[in-house]
C-alpha cells in the first residue's frame, strides 16, 4: 500500500484505499483527484474522489467541502445528477465513492469542435438546466459551471451529467443540516471565466442567478466558439467581468434565432435582477430549438 499523511497523497495505479483498487487517474481539480477504482469486494468498477492536499492547514475546508458535495447531490433528484454513493474513510479522510462514467467532457467536444450547432446545444443543456432547477429546489446553488463539469456520457443512449458539487452552497439550507459558510473573505470559489460579477465579489453571497449567468456563459461560448469574458492573466479578467464590454452574440454569430441571443444577453446582464429569474423559461426556448 502507498503510504498516506495529512500533507501528502502519493498515489499510483495499483494503490488500495480500503477495499478499492486505483486504476487510473481520469481527472483533477483545486479540491482532489478523482480516480478510476475496482472495489474487490463485489469486482464492480467505481470512481473515487480523494482530497488533493497542498496544503496541510486547508484540510479541515476540504475535508468539509468533499461533505457538503455528499450531501448536495443526495439532496437532490434528478437523473443527471451523478450521486455520492458511499463515503469511506482512509486514514481520517473522505473518499466519494460514484458510479464511474465512460465519455467525455462538454469541454473536450469544444476542444475537439470549437463551436456547435443550436439542436445540438439545446440537447446537451436542456438536462443541465432541469438538473440545476432541481438543484435549486433543493435549496443548492452549484457555484461552479463551466464545460469540465458537463459530462457527455458515452452509450446507445447518451446521457448528459452534471459534476462536481464541491464548491455548492445551501442557500436555503434545510433544517438540521449544520450548513455554515466555508468561503473566507475575498476567497473566490468557481471559475472566473464563468463567475458572475456579484459571485466575483461577494463568493458567500450567492444565489441561483450566479448559475443562470455561467449558463448564459456556456451557451454563448458553445454557439459561437468564444467566451463573453476573456483575460490574458486572472487580473485582466477580473477587470473585463466587472468593467469591460461584451461583444454582443448576434455580432458574433448573426445566423442564430433573434430569441436565442435575446436569451442568453439577458442571462449576461451584470444585474441580477435583469437575469432570467425562471429557469424554467430557458428550457422552454432550448427545449423549441431541439430540432433546429
Amino acid at each position: 500500500m502507498v503510504p498516506w499523511s495529512a500533507q501528502t497523497m502519493d498515489l499510483t495505479a495499483g494503490s488500495r484505499l480500503q477495499h478499492f483498487t486505483l486504476e487510473r487517474q481520469i481527472g483533477a481539480g483545486g479540491m482532489g483527484t478523482v480516480w478510476a477504482a475496482r472495489d474487490e469486494r463485489s469486482g464492480a468498477a467505481a470512481a473515487l474522489k480523494i482530497i488533493r492536499v497542498t496544503d496541510a492547514g486547508a484540510m479541515d475546508t476540504l475535508r468539509s467541502r468533499l461533505l457538503r458535495e455528499a450531501h448536495a447531490t443526495r439532496a437532490i433528484s434528478h437523473p443527471a445528477i451523478v450521486p455520492v454513493l458511499d463515503v469511506v474513510d482512509y486514514e481520517g479522510s473522505p473518499v466519494l465513492v460514484m458510479d464511474l462514467l465512460e465519455g467525455e467532457t462538454l469541454r473536450a467536444r469544444l476542444l475537439r469542435e470549437q463551436r456547435l450547432g443550436l439542436s445540438q446545444v439545446a440537447g446537451l443543456l436542456l438536462p443541465v438546466v432541469e438538473a440545476l432547477g432541481a438543484a435549486h429546489r433543493a435549496g443548492i446553488v452549484h457555484r461552479d459551471l463551466k464545460p469540465e463539469n458537463i459530462f457527455l456520457q458515452a452509450g446507445s443512449s447518451p446521457r448528459v451529467r452534471l459534476l462536481d458539487f464541491g464548491v455548492a452552497r445551501f442557500y436555503e439550507p434545510p433544517a438540521n443540516t449544520g450548513d455554515v459558510p466555508l468561503t473566507g473573505v475575498g476567497t473566490l470559489l468557481g471559475t472566473l471565466a464563468y463567475m458572475a460579477p456579484e459571485q466575483a465579489l461577494q463568493p458567500s453571497e450567492c444565489d441561483p442567478r450566479v448559475d443562470v449567468w455561467a449558463l448564459g456563459v456556456i451557451l454563448y461560448e458553445t454557439l459561437s466558439g468564444s467566451r463573453p469574458i476573456e483575460g490574458a492573466n486572472g487580473p485582466e479578467t477580473m477587470r473585463q467581468l466587472l468593467i469591460g464590454g461584451i461583444t454582443p452574440l448576434p455580432v458574433m454569430m448573426p445566423t442564430l434565432p433573434e430569441a436565442i441571443t435575446t436569451l442568453v444577453g439577458r442571462m449576461l446582464s451584470r444585474s441580477p435582477e435583469k437575469r432570467p429569474q425562471d429557469l424554467g423559461l430557458i428550457a422552454e426556448a432550448l427545449r423549441a430549438h431541439l430540432d433546429a
